[in-house]
């Protein structure tokens, strides 16, 4: 990746992440984290990925950020100045609940004494 596609990348990564958090209303008890986000090299599309907490809530989230997009756009065309807001897609990780089997499984081996 060339050095400046990744320095934009970060800046567009920052400035998402701000945006999403003062523009958009996720629902009670719900904790989205922007994890990851990306821009194609012709700034035509980016891909955020994101981490909900509780798992179960990614949907909510999901609905969430499709209702304020308009607001979420705004916002980064006042923050980065750029002539075309990409389209925005949206992608979730799910690190937190692999890792939740694992541990579970490793827990469980214990147990047995396997481990």
């Amino acid at each position: 990746m060339p050095r400046n596609l990744e320095s934009t990348n970060a800046h567009f990564h920052a400035a998402l992440a701000r945006v999403i958090a003062e523009q958009v209303e996720f629902p009670m008890g719900t904790l989205v984290t922007l994890v990851e986000a990306h821009l194609t090299p012709d700034s035509k599309h980016a891909t955020g990925t994101l981490s909900v907490l509780p798992t179960g809530n990614e949907a909510e989230a999901l609905r969430a950020l499709r209702d304020y997009e308009h607001d979420v756009k705004d916002a980064l065309a006042k923050e980065l100045r750029m002539r075309r807001i990409p389209h925005l897609h949206w992608r979730f990780d799910r690190t937190e609940e692999e890792a939740a089997v694992i541990e579970k499984e490793l827990h469980e081996l214990k147990k047995k004494g396997e481990i």
